[in-house]
């Protein structure tokens, strides 16, 4: 048999081997870490590319395979023949001496065929990367941002490549709960370095972002691209360019900044970072130190209002539960339909009462998109006319179940600024939190009669900003000029410009439910952990997030502390949350169920008075000193750091704060974490910050490295360090003109920030 001629196109950093006869990828390496993509050339020769169709079925074989190359320009061209008169072409190039293949792919569908994607690149053959397994590890923007630690091992099989059990085969962008936040994902071997997939594509379209373990047991990477119309025509076109390349360093910090120089080129952050926005709300970002989320509105919940608010020492935001509607709003799926149903109100007035005596904030939970038709409900011939037509299956791991209301539709805009217009103008409320909505549903519509072409991703993503704008017009004009922040369930990057906070539970897994969900058991197992991906890459343009799952019982376990404090160190607002299980028992009086909008199992569990301290020392911290960086901050690389002492601490949970049907309840366990947990931070050009927590319960001393290069992007200056921690006065540390090791002595549970500034400012 005589030998096949592959291409190989290559430069001083990647070199690619495409298949002479299938067309598909068999060598990607990063030439100066020597390490290849993949291991198994013959696997991954057999899957060149993979078509969807709309009822989950796909297609990978084809009736015939054309290559072209130019290897002068770096580039080759590649055309399919497929059944059913399909014809995919993609081009690959690779840019010189930057390690970098770009891919442009089209599928000509000329039988209209109901094709859903199409997945190039498509990667077999995936294996191990380094010498050691437990240094690969694959980052993906699932969730805000998880690393897995030696997926090939530890990832779960998928039970198919269509159906969305496991992490991650359905990275379905833009979507917050279920799919992919941003358009990237790496694999990397740690200190050696990796690889890094993403789209350039500046409108945001959507697509599916996948790296998981196949049933055959290699690791396969994928980006499925999907047709722009449903109806006229299914052809697959994407006008963006999809990456592939050579990543240095292997961190999941490398691949972030790789990302973040392209993402804040992008019209969803034209807008500035939030200190330079007008339209920022200040008390928010700057007095708020605690949330709660999901306290009863309709029925006296002063008392507890009005404790928590003694707990944290700063204004504390209210969102508040769902079933203050006329027509209540519960989580047995009951949801007003029209205005009529949503008012009057039925704040309870002692709430409002001691809400506004503490100066806190007043935000309402809707579901905003989720249109009621039972007897009773208004309007619900428009509203159902208006209801968004979501494929099925839904290639995610979301059924979308639930009646959404699709943005481009008028009745869906004028009842969403008519809401919350009045709930500004009569109501006063300081806020609005929207669950189940622009950030965890498909950017999809396939009905032909709302003003959108069926599928047209991009009209759908532009009607959800639009959607938000609009109504945040509505509210700022009903206040007479003032700023009504907007907040959401979960986030995605097209909605940076019209979101000002997003509450999640990532954070908190084990001890908490829902998104992190596919992760769980490898959190639990050590080989998966939350990172602050989404943070890193924009915090500095906001939204806040609101994340920790917590409650202030001890009965949680002190897991709370480590969880707490990693979300206060990355920059969120730290939550207590009694949306599944009631407030704790105050001065003999308990949180009634029947009154709830959920029925949750009565626990006589109190106020831990530790944990309580702990909170409000987060929360006075988060608008003290640190606030500038929490606040406004670009989040940096932490510094290096020894600890005298066990690196590590074991901490309990207990998992009772969700529905009891879910699989989780009642769970009970022991995380093993990082003793010290550290975060290093930016303001502008002007100062930098490391903020430090000893989470054990014993005073921890640590031997720190800074170097000046991590404030290089500061103004020219000579720089000092101070140490600043509650209860103490100030610590001059010295100046920081070259590499330094800084001891300390970390107290239990109470943050410590380390401050750079230039030794001419006496105040920053």
């Amino acid at each position: 048999m005589a030998a096949v001629d592959h291409i190989i196109l290559d430069d001083d950093r990647l070199r690619v081997v495409i298949d002479g006869v299938t067309g598909a990828f068999r060598e990607v390496c990063h030439q100066p870490a020597g390490i290849s993509l993949v291991a198994q050339p013959e696997v991954a020769a057999r899957h060149p590319f993979l078509i969807v169709f709309e009822d989950g079925t796909t297609l990978r074989t084809w009736q015939s395979c054309v290559i072209t190359s130019d290897l002068a320009a770096q580039s080759v061209a590649i055309t399919w023949t497929l059944e059913h008169d399909l014809t995919l072409s993609v081009r690959l190039e690779l840019t010189s001496g930057d390690g970098e293949l770009r891919c442009t792919v089209a599928l000509d569908n000329n039988a209209n065929l109901p094709v859903t994607a199409v997945a190039y690149p498509y990667v077999a053959g995936v294996g191990r990367l380094g010498a050691e397994p437990e240094g690969d590890e694959l980052v993906h923007p699932y969730a805000t941002g998880f690393v897995v630690r030696n997926p090939l091992d530890h990832l779960p099989a998928v039970a198919g490549e269509t159906v969305g059990q496991e992490p991650v085969v359905l990275g379905l962008y833009p979507e917050g709960f279920s799919g992919s936040t941003m358009q990237f994902m790496a694999y990397s071997a740690v200190g050696r370095g990796g690889f890094y997939a993403a789209t350039e594509d500046g409108v945001g379209r959507e697509k599916w972002l996948n790296f998981y373990r196949h049933p055959e047991g290699d690791l396969r990477l994928s980006v499925w691209h999907g047709p722009h119309d449903y109806a006229a025509e299914r052809t697959v076109q994407p006008d963006y360019v999809t990456v592939l390349a050579a990543l240095d360093g292997g961190t999941w910090y490398d691949a972030a900044e790789r990302y973040k120089a392209w993402a804040v080129q992008q019209s969803w952050v034209a807008q500035g970072p939030l200190w330079s926005r007008e339209d920022r709300s200040r008390r928010l970002l700057e007095e708020v130190g605690l949330c709660t989320f999901g306290i009863n509105p309709r029925w006296n919940r002063a008392p507890w209002l009005s404790a928590i608010d003694e707990i944290a020492g700063t204004p504390v935001l209210h969102i508040l539960g769902p079933n203050w509607s006329r027509i209540e709003s519960n989580y047995m799926n009951n949801h007003p339909g029209g205005l009529a149903d949503w008012f009057p109100a039925t704040f309870n007035p002692e709430n409002l009462r001691v809400i506004r005596e503490n100066r806190d904030y007043l935000v309402p939970f809707e579901f905003d998109l989720l249109f009621g038709r039972a007897e009773g409900c208004s309007e619900v011939e428009a509203g159902t006319e208006a209801l968004q037509v979501i494929p099925r299956p839904t290639l995610s791991r979301d059924a979308y179940d639930f009646p959404f209301l699709c943005p481009v539709t008028p009745f869906a805009r004028d009842l969403h600024v008519a809401r919350d217009r009045m709930l500004a103008a009569e109501y006063g409320v300081d806020g609005v939190y929207y669950d189940i909505s622009v950030n965890n549903v498909r950017h999809i519509c396939l009905s032909s009669e709302h003003g959108h072409r069926p599928g047209d991703s991009v009209a759908m993503t532009a009607a959800y900003r639009a959607l938000l704008a609009d109504t945040a017009v509505a509210m700022r004009e009903a206040t007479d000029g003032g700023v009504v922040p907007q907040g959401t369930e979960m986030i995605n990057e097209q909605m940076l410009p019209v979101v000002a906070f997003y509450q999640a539970r990532a954070e908190a897994s084990p001890a908490s439910a829902f998104e992190a969900g596919p992760c769980r058991d490898l959190i639990k197992a050590g080989t998966a952990e939350k990172i602050p991906l989404f943070s890193y890459v924009y915090h500095e343009y906001g939204p806040m997030r609101l994340d920790g799952w917590a409650k202030l019982s001890r009965e949680q376990g002190e897991f709370v502390y480590f969880v707490l404090g990693r979300v206060f160190l990355q920059g969120g607002l730290i939550e207590l949350n009694y949306e599944f299980s009631g407030l704790e028992d105050l001065a003999g009086s308990s949180d009634a169920a029947v009154e709830h909008y959920f029925a949750f199992d009565r626990r006589p569990y109190e106020i831990d008075p530790e944990l309580a301290a702990f909170v409000s020392a987060l929360s006075r911290a988060r608008v003290g000193r640190a606030n500038r960086y929490l606040a406004y901050g670009a989040m940096r690389r932490p510094a290096p750091y020894t600890i005298q002492g066990e690196p590590t601490v074991e901490l309990d949970y207990f998992l009772y704060n969700c529905a009891q049907t879910m699989t989780e309840y009642e769970d009970r366990g022991v995380m093993t974490v990082p003793a010290v947990s550290q975060t290093a931070w930016q303001y502008r050009d002007q100062s930098a910050a490391w903020l430090l927590l000893n989470v054990g319960r014993q005073e921890t001393a640590i031997e720190l490295t800074l170097d000046p290069s991590m404030i290089g992007e500061l103004q020219p200056a000579t720089y000092a360090v101070t140490g600043y921690q509650a209860g103490t006065q100030p610590r001059e540390l010295g100046h920081l003109a070259q590499r330094r090791v800084v001891e300390l002595t970390l107290p239990p549970r109470r943050p410590v920030l380390l401050e750079a500034r230039a030794s001419s400012m006496e105040t920053i």
